[in-house]
């Protein structure tokens, strides 16, 4: 791990403490580069943590992400738009379009690491409601049990999903529960959580599929409702209230009832029936990334959906991630670094290469010459020996790794990025 180390501001000398004239120092600017720099090698340090975690086989722990939201992306970055329009071709053919609108007019929508604080709330929904199904199936009252008469059948369906409605609700204390898990402390990433869940809870969402039978639509928002604790309060303009800049582990609201979000309806119904499982260390590692994070997972699901190779045109990529980028090139160059970064973590089985528009003669033969498409794109396969990015067998123990193996694997993920390959 690279060493980070604080200097010690400069003191005042004794004349200075005497002077009858104030002493103010001159504001430092920000040194961009600095920053880029260490953000850089921090994030070399989360993906060889990711590394190793994949090579001890400590995957385990699965977010279940919406897949309208995993191929139909919040834009990275801040866009003064009040709507944001993404769209997705899926395995079986059918489309997807995902709208994201701001329901506030001094709200924006949704971007960039908002995502993460979506995800870890709908997750939490969703297991809330597998463990209530469990409950009822395991219970004689509910569990929908073979031969029942049609008066009992549509009783036990009707109060089944009356219990787990209640999994819409997700309560939320405090804001370490998300900032700890996510490896971010401070005040600033409070305050920054805070931001999020404002413009989360001023968004909502339309997702169309479009499928050989006809048109699915549905409009909400994204949260419905939410009882908010006093660190997650907006601050009014011009207020200065200690309440609303204090971290307080409340656990309820002022009228006694519990804090947090109760998520759409029919967004959430969406969600049960459409999800895909993605490893929360992968998430905690690319959350910084958000572009490398939805390509990282987008490349994971379309290996895993492959029946056989394929080729995926340019602007169908470009269509559906978060990005405004109308260059192909940077979006191309970015497709390639992720491909990258997922044989960095270990997946050597892998099979995806970015084809390029014109293929130069000096490229080495590609085991993908048979695939037929024209123009620049992604071509993806089913992964050599079957396995897939979450399938790694333990390969050490984490205790065993000392912080010179972690600094190597550091080292040769930074040499790799640098590398250009």
């Amino acid at each position: 791990m690279t060493k980070r180390i604080t200097l010690r501001a400069k003191t005042n000398s004794p004349s200075d403490l005497f002077s009858e004239t104030p002493q103010h120092s001159p504001k430092k600017s920000r040194n961009w580069r600095a920053e880029a720099e260490r953000a850089q090698m921090s994030f070399f340090d989360d993906v060889a943590d990711l590394r190793l975690k994949r090579d001890a086989g400590q995957l385990d722990e699965k977010w279940q992400v919406a897949q309208s939201l995993m191929l139909c992306g919040l834009p990275y970055d801040q866009i003064s738009e009040k709507h944001w329009v993404r769209r997705a071709r899926l395995a079986d053919g059918s489309i997807l379009r995902v709208t994201f609108v701001a329901t506030e007019k001094d709200v924006p929508l949704p971007f960039g690491q908002d995502r993460g604080p979506l995800y870890f709330v709908m997750n939490k929904a969703l297991k809330t409601y597998r463990q209530i199904e469990r409950e009822l199936d395991a219970d004689p009252r509910y569990a929908l049990i073979p031969h029942l008469e049609d008066t009992e059948l549509n009783r036990r369906r009707l109060e089944r999903a009356a219990f787990l409605d209640q999994a819409r609700f997700v309560a939320w204390k405090t804001a370490t529960e998300y900032t700890t898990l996510m490896g971010k402390k401070g005040g600033s990433s409070r305050e920054s959580l805070k931001d999020r869940l404002v413009r989360l809870r001023h968004c909502a969402i339309s997702i169309v599929r479009e499928t050989a039978h006809g048109d699915e639509t549905l409009l909400t928002p994204i949260i419905k409702s939410s009882r908010m604790p006093r660190w997650a309060q907006e601050k009014k303009k011009g207020q200065d209230n200690e309440a609303t800049r204090t971290v307080t582990a409340l656990t309820t609201s002022e009228i006694g009832k519990p804090c947090g979000f109760e998520i759409g309806d029919r967004l959430f119904s969406d969600y049960v029936h459409h999800h895909v499982p993605v490893p929360e260390e992968v998430i905690i590692a690319l959350i910084r990334r958000p572009k490398f994070l939805d390509l990282f997972v987008w490349l994971c699901w379309r290996v895993f959906a492959a029946k056989s190779d394929t080729f995926i045109p340019l602007n169908e990529i470009m269509q559906q991630i978060g990005s405004s980028d109308s260059n192909p090139r940077r979006i191309l160059r970015t497709v390639k670094q992720v491909i990258h970064l997922a044989k960095t973590t270990g997946w050597e089985e892998l099979r995806a290469e970015v084809r390029q528009e014109r293929v130069s003669n000096k490229k080495a033969p590609s085991s993908f010459q048979h695939v037929k498409g024209s123009g620049a794109g992604i071509v993806v396969g089913p992964p050599r020996k079957g396995i897939h990015f979450a399938m790694s067998a333990p390969k050490q123990i984490v205790a065993d790794v000392t912080p010179e193996d972690r600094e190597e694997v550091r080292k040769l993920i930074q040499k790799s990025f640098d590398g250009g390959e």
